[in-house]
């Protein structure tokens, strides 16, 4: 086999075989499974459950591995805004060697509610890494509807 054909960038035509491929794959995978495992925090948003009942709205929000002093919940007119962070920091000594690790990790979420809600009727409770927000709805919703006539031309 000659020398040029060797050198990665030397070939100028390129052979597709079943281990390239099989490489390709495995190589996804990976980078697949690593990106989960090492950067769990910016590869998914916050995942929402919206459920409409006849005095409420229920949101319960997925928000595994944070506390209550870790979330903020706000209300900006009808915008409810769900933001969690948290900071770890990690350190470790043995013999020579030494390790210190910090990470740090946002997950920001923003619902916008059909009606304007009473921020002070608002419950919001964390169960094993499920927020629970109830969301009382308003006794007289005004609800403004106007007939638009459509014109010929």
């Amino acid at each position: 086999m000659p020398f040029k054909e060797l050198m990665p960038f030397g070939k100028k035509e390129k052979t597709l075989t079943p281990y390239n491929d099989l490489f390709t794959s495995f190589r996804k995978d990976l980078d697949y499974i690593l990106e989960k495992a090492f950067n769990p925090l910016n590869t998914a948003g916050i995942r929402l459950d919206v459920k409409n009942e006849e005095d409420q709205i229920i949101i319960s929000a997925e928000l595994p591995g944070f506390n209550e002093e870790d979330i903020s919940l706000s209300l900006d007119g009808n915008l409810l805004n769900i933001k969690a962070e948290r900071q770890e920091e990690k350190e470790e000594k043995e013999g020579e060697f030494y390790l210190k690790e910090r990470s740090v990790g946002a997950l920001i979420r923003s619902l916008q509610l059909p009606f304007q809600a009473e921020q002070n009727n608002i419950e919001a409770e964390l169960d094993q890494g499920i927020l629970k927000i109830r969301i009382p709805k308003p006794t007289a919703v005004q609800i403004q509807s106007k007939q638009i006539p459509i014109k010929k031309k």
